[in-house]
């Protein structure tokens, strides 16, 4: 099981160096044209900055690797829920779908900022198995 772990998580690594080299994870995801939005999210978009965002695609890359898929080409990020609560202490929700091994993967992420002019933590909810 450890081994197993150790290998996913190693894919899933270099599965984020390859897609962030060819998909410039550093820059706000886009979504194919004429991809419809999920059922039950909000807007596309993302509250993240870039360097949140290529924080947070490491779990979600692992995430969508653990469910079978280690090839991804597409990340289109939506909002569940928007910031509420405090400066420095606001928290909101994602849904972020990757595209990859011809199918879909949404994975729903909670950030929460770590305090006043400081960055967010994040943590990935249980993913939609679809």
């Amino acid at each position: 099981m450890k081994k197993n772990l150790q290998s996913a998580l190693l894919a899933a690594a270099l599965a984020l160096a390859t897609f962030a080299a060819q998909a410039q994870v550093s820059q706000k995801p886009q979504a194919p044209a004429k991809a419809p939005p999920p059922a039950g999210v909000g807007e596309k978009g993302t509250f993240t900055d870039p360097a949140l965002v290529r924080d947070t695609m490491v779990g979600v890359l692992s995430a969508v690797a653990m469910r079978g898929c280690k090839s991804f080409d597409t990340a289109v990020p939506y909002i569940l829920a928007r910031p509420q609560g405090q400066a420095g202490r606001r928290e909101w929700k994602e849904r972020w779908v990757i595209g990859g091994c011809g199918k879909q993967y949404p994975v729903d992420i909670l950030f929460r900022e770590s305090g006043p002019g400081k960055a967010a933590d994040w943590a990935i909810l249980s993913p939609a198995h679809k």
